[in-house]
């Protein structure tokens, strides 16, 4: 469903409600998806990003992940060339201590990811510690670093912008911006009526998406044995 189609549906609920509160609703919209995201990690907000160190800095390419919300799985880790095995690094905030003792005199391999907010941008950006030398497996001896995340979705700006949300979570959406919309004009009664139907939505997409996480071949089922070990049947 695009943006302007979830505004018309918001709309068509909160009709008799001032101008002042239906201006809100493309904001209102645009909550609900965040509000969404905070809430629980859906399958669509899983990215990866693989990142090349460079000999004498300590900055990666790419730096920046936009909509960065956290870590996902065991977090990043160094990807070999020969067996793609992975070595997992420490992630950290800033660290002064780390900083200082990050010796562009002895690299070696990188152990360390440091994250920042951008404050100006509100983007994520990364560093590694210490410096890296030139002696991966890989052909041209720089390091890749694989970041596993969540991310949040770019906000909705043009009519016909859509996204994982807007297609699969509309009735969540508009519901719950709905409900939003009532409460800035102190009707309390519409606003608890409106998001409680978004509620019952939201776990219903949450229920699909864990599921969706399940494999359609295998299933864990108690059926013990033995010394009362659970087994996989097929």
């Amino acid at each position: 469903m695009a943006f302007s189609d979830l505004q018309t549906q918001v709309q068509q609920i909160v009709i008799d409600l001032p101008p002042a509160v239906t201006a809100q609703i493309p904001t209102l919209i645009n909550e609900a998806i965040i509000s969404a995201e905070r809430r629980y990690n859906f399958r669509a907000m899983e990215n990866s990003v693989t990142t090349v160190t460079t000999v004498g800095s300590l900055t990666l390419t790419p730096d920046t992940i936009p909509y960065f919300k956290e870590y996902r799985d065991q977090g990043p880790y160094l990807l070999r060339y020969f067996i793609k095995a992975k070595s997992f690094v420490a992630t950290t905030g800033p660290d002064a201590a780390l900083a200082a003792l990050a010796d562009i005199n002895n690299p070696t391999e990188p152990a360390f990811l440091i994250n920042t907010v951008n404050e100006t941008t509100g983007e994520v950006d990364f560093q590694i510690s210490p410096y890296p030398d030139n002696l991966s497996d890989w052909p041209d001896g720089n390091y890749r670093l694989v970041i596993p995340y969540y991310n949040y979705t770019a906000p909705l700006v043009n009519p016909g912008d859509n996204n994982w949300f807007t297609n699969y979570m509309a009735d969540y959406i508009y519901r719950q911006a709905a409900g939003h919309a009532f409460a800035m004009d102190w009707d309390y009664q519409s606003e608890a009526f409106w998001l409680q139907e978004a509620e019952k939505r939201f776990k219903e997409a949450q229920k699909a998406d864990k599921m969706n996480r399940l494999s359609g071949a295998d299933e864990l089922v108690p059926m013990w044995q033995g010394a009362n070990q659970p087994r996989i049947r097929r």
